[in-house]
């Protein structure tokens, strides 16, 4: 399924696009791809592209999307800054990260590949040992595609996971990872000082910048709590590193508590505290998220930046008797927000098609009229026809890898467990939270869904590479266990 990207692109003027929009001609509602009204695309129009825009992409690790205020949460006031964002921006309402592991999920979004093309199995959150598999050079990843294009790009990402060691920071002229503590608000000061020099010409002499920042608070161990009242965040922590080690074994001995017990003890278990702890940990994130918008535009650079963001996976809490991510691909760990900010594009419009973030890749190549005559592998699809109503998305599902897999097809999901031989099959407009498996019962639905995903798998080209591997040194193991990562 992997395919080449060849620009010249078909995207015709986003002017017009506008105007179809406001006189109605623009479907905001589709089940799937597949049925959605187009407008055809004008090949004799070349399309008016952001050459010279900026890119920022902000993935906070473990964020549910089912947890900010724009996608329905009503709980608490988690997300503010990111509600007033979304309302200047294209929302995607269904949108599923590729993996419930951060390897194997950011390895996706860095090539647009599947897990099964990338082939970074060795090393997701609960498969590290003595050796991890690094992700392989020959990828054109999209930092090193933005890079060969003239930007500037750095990557501010304390995530342990994601290291040079590993090979994530291919296309990177500065990568950013022993980031102590690593803190919302510290991640923030070292990109307002990179964006100071930047527009200043003080250092750079790039017109443009990439730049990816890995917020890591919302992330076990979750290190806010709020008020009495819940109206603000108070700090509770300090992130230095011992700090972590200590929560996070406290935490693996918690989580090894819980899978030792029986279905019925652990519908018992509390996690309101800690559900509340992560709601304060997404609200100051969405305090830092806010930041970031606020100095692009204090800075005069935000019309002339691409802002997109994203989460690697979700979080469970006991959602379907699971603690944590990683696992069987539910909605709490595999739905993500995905809000993108596109300059001279019309805000506030939300979009249903199922989509993944595999495609952000190429969206980016197409917004920003990237390798134009050049091949670049990806298993991707832009987004802009969803965003303009010109053209059409090129799938009519999404899909899910890893250690277990599932399709999202219009309404349907189902979720496959190969070496358990254990499918299930759910309808997310009448259960979203996935509690009525209808697998013995929608027979037709069930076969059409596990067509597609045999499908799916069989147009997926694999690679002729074994990733090679890495071993994990003392300090490593320490890191990785800090986040709750090591068995």
């Amino acid at each position: 399924m992997s395919k080449k990207i060849m620009h010249s692109t078909f995207m015709v003027l986003f002017f017009i696009a506008f105007l179809l929009y406001a006189s109605g001609c623009i479907s905001q509602s589709r089940e799937t791809s597949e049925n959605a009204p187009v407008q055809a695309a004008d090949a004799g129009i070349e399309s008016i592209k952001c050459r010279d825009c900026n890119v920022v992409l902000i993935l906070v690790d473990a964020l549910r999307a089912d947890h900010l205020i724009p996608y329905g949460y009503v709980r608490r006031n988690t997300s503010p800054n990111i509600e007033r964002f979304a309302r200047e921006s294209i929302l995607f309402e269904n949108a599923y990260s590729q993996a419930p592991s951060t390897r194997q999920s950011v390895a996706s979004i860095f090539t647009s590949l599947y897990v099964k093309q990338h082939k970074l199995y060795k090393g997701t959150e609960f498969d590290i040992d003595d050796n991890v598999n690094v992700l392989d050079q020959h990828h054109v990843t999209l930092a090193e595609l933005m890079r060969q294009n003239g930007y500037y790009t750095i990557s501010i990402a304390p995530n342990y996971v994601l290291t040079s060691k590993y090979g994530f920071d291919q296309g990177f002229d500065t990568f950013l990872t022993n980031i102590i503590p690593r803190k919302a608000n510290i991640l923030n000061g070292i990109f307002f000082e990179f964006l100071e020099n930047f527009t200043n010409g003080t250092y750079y002499p790039n017109d443009r910048f990439f730049t990816y920042i890995h917020y890591m608070d919302v992330h076990y161990p979750f290190q806010h709590r709020w008020d009495a009242n819940e109206s603000y965040v108070l700090e509770y922590g300090d992130g230095r590193l011992d700090i972590l080690h200590e929560w996070g074994s406290k935490y693996l001995d918690f989580r090894k508590y819980v899978y030792a017990l029986n279905s019925s003890e652990r519908d018992k278990i509390d996690l309101s505290q800690m559900v509340s702890a992560y709601d304060a940990s997404i609200r100051y994130t969405d305090n830092a998220i806010g930041g970031v918008i606020d100095k692009l535009k204090e800075k005069g650079i935000y019309n002339k930046t691409v802002i997109i963001l994203i989460a690697d996976h979700g979080e469970s809490f006991l959602d379907h008797g699971n603690l944590y991510h990683g696992g069987i691909a539910y909605n709490e760990v595999n739905h993500v927000p995905l809000i993108a900010y596109f300059p001279e594009t019309e805000g506030g419009k939300r979009i249903t098609v199922n989509v993944e973030l595999v495609d952000i890749y190429p969206t980016l190549v197409d917004y920003l009229g990237l390798g134009e005559g050049k091949d670049y592998e990806v298993s991707g699809e832009s987004l802009m026809p969803l965003v303009t109503g010109i053209g059409r998305y090129g799938k009519e599902y999404a899909t899910i890898g890893g250690n277990t897999e599932a399709i999202m097809y219009g309404d349907w999901k189902l979720i496959r467990i190969p070496n358990k031989n254990t499918t299930m099959l759910y309808n997310l407009a009448s259960d979203p939270h996935e509690r009525n498996d209808l697998s013995d019962e929608k027979i037709e639905a069930r076969t059409r869904l596990e067509e597609k995903l045999d499908e799916f798998n069989k147009k997926i080209s694999e690679p002729e590479f074994k990733p090679r591997e890495v071993g994990l040194d003392n300090e490593s193991i320490r890191k990785l266990e800090a986040l709750g990562y090591m068995k």
